[in-house]
């Protein structure tokens, strides 16, 4: 083992990815060997420890984070004492649960880059993975 971290986004179009058969995770980010970087929103992180932790929606009109359980890879043993609640049924996590962590994905309280030359401000999870490497 090398000991690096590898930072992936999680996709910004829900648990289905705009794949409306089934809902599924994306790979690489369902990788064990990966830090799966999903999205919550920006309030999120102004919320008291003890309020549920809540995920990036913007519905209809925008995006959501990417996440679920892996139909590939098993239940890593840091998930291990961990629950899935899918439509109200709380079960043991069977394979691996993404995402891993989450940042701020929202376009609209994103960040301010700098893309050739324009000043612009960017969201979604391939934001938030860079933001969790630094």
């Amino acid at each position: 083992m090398l000991g690096i971290t590898v930072c992936i986004a999680c996709g910004d179009n829900g648990s289905s990815d705009w794949r409306c058969e089934r809902e599924h995770v994306d790979f690489p980010a369902s990788s064990p060997h990966a830090l799966a970087c999903g999205a919550a929103p920006a309030c999120a992180a102004r919320r008291p420890a003890s309020d549920s932790e809540v995920v990036w929606n913007d519905g209809a009109s925008g995006g959501a984070s990417g996440g679920g359980i892996s139909s590939f890879f098993a239940t890593p043993s840091w998930q291990a004492q961990l629950s899935a609640d899918a439509r109200g049924k709380s079960s043991p996590l069977a394979m691996r649960g993404v995402p891993d962590v989450a940042g701020d994905a929202d376009p609209d309280t994103g960040y301010d880059v700098r893309i050739d030359g324009e000043d612009t401000v960017i969201g979604g999870t391939s934001a938030v993975a860079p933001l969790w490497r630094g």
